[in-house]
């Protein structure tokens, strides 16, 4: 006789022996235009020449789903790419100000 109920999960053997997955970093910085939004990541490394800070971005879109639970997606229509632009002009120009700081420091 089966004593799981419908839909339940079995949780694989070792589950809880497993060590915690690393925290993620946050961004640096998030710029959003309506419903639309741009995360900034920075990621250091090492280079020959000491440390360097790469940075990277990612794009959202907002919406209510059928329940009305906030979701996000990666997933863009017509009617956002203008708002994605702008986020993406945004995230430009703060990485501009961010990397000439950077400059102007090392003079």
């Amino acid at each position: 006789m089966d004593t799981h109920k419908k839909g339940s999960r079995k949780e694989p053997a070792g589950a809880h022996d497993a060590k915690p997955a690393a925290a993620k970093k946050p961004p640096i910085k998030v710029l959003r235009v309506e419903d639309v939004s741009v995360s900034i990541f920075a990621h250091e490394r090492e280079a020959a020449d000491g440390k360097r800070v790469n940075y990277s971005c990612s794009f959202q879109r907002s919406y209510k789903d059928s329940a009305g639970e906030w979701k996000r997606t990666q997933w863009f229509g017509l009617d956002d790419l203008g708002r994605l632009v702008s986020c993406a002009q945004q995230a430009d120009e703060y990485l501009r100000s961010l990397t000439s700081q950077g400059a102007e420091r090392s003079e």
